[in-house]
């Protein structure tokens, strides 16, 4: 008799116990579950430099680039507007080019206009060294 005692209060134990285990595994993973829901979506990323992209497309280019020509490739890059330093006039949107401009150090997206080049100026500054603002546009001064 004290053993069936013995084995009925085994069984009742460990079939809590059991029976515990598997709620608490079911809790934590319900929990994990939902974290993987909740988690924050990756974003998607801008286009660097000089990447390919399409005006008005979904994935923009990156701060301080804008989606533009860039002289001497078709189609449309991700690329700098006038006053940034340069290294390659690949960098450069539009008729810009990689150049120095009067009283900065380094070279800078600038414009020059030539018989064959037209470039758009507000300002002096927005011009190579050696062209100046006329008119609205980057002539030799």
């Amino acid at each position: 008799m004290e053993s069936a005692r013995f084995d009925l209060w085994t069984r009742r134990r460990f079939g809590l116990a059991a029976g515990g285990a598997v709620g608490l595994l079911t809790g934590l993973t319900s929990l994990g579950v939902a974290d993987a829901r909740n988690r924050p979506r990756k974003k998607k990323r801008c286009k660097r430099l000089r990447d390919t992209c399409t005006q008005g497309g979904k994935r923009k280019c990156c701060k301080r680039l804008t989606c533009d020509e860039v002289l001497g490739s078709p189609g449309f890059f991700c690329c700098k507007q006038p006053h940034t330093p340069c290294v390659d006039q690949a960098e450069c949107c539009g008729s810009r080019v990689c150049d120095i401009v009067f009283g900065a150090t380094g070279t800078f997206c600038c414009g020059r206009s030539t018989d064959t080049l037209v470039a758009l100026c507000d300002i002096d500054q927005d011009c190579c060294t050696g062209f100046g603002c006329f008119e609205g546009f980057c002539k030799l001064a």
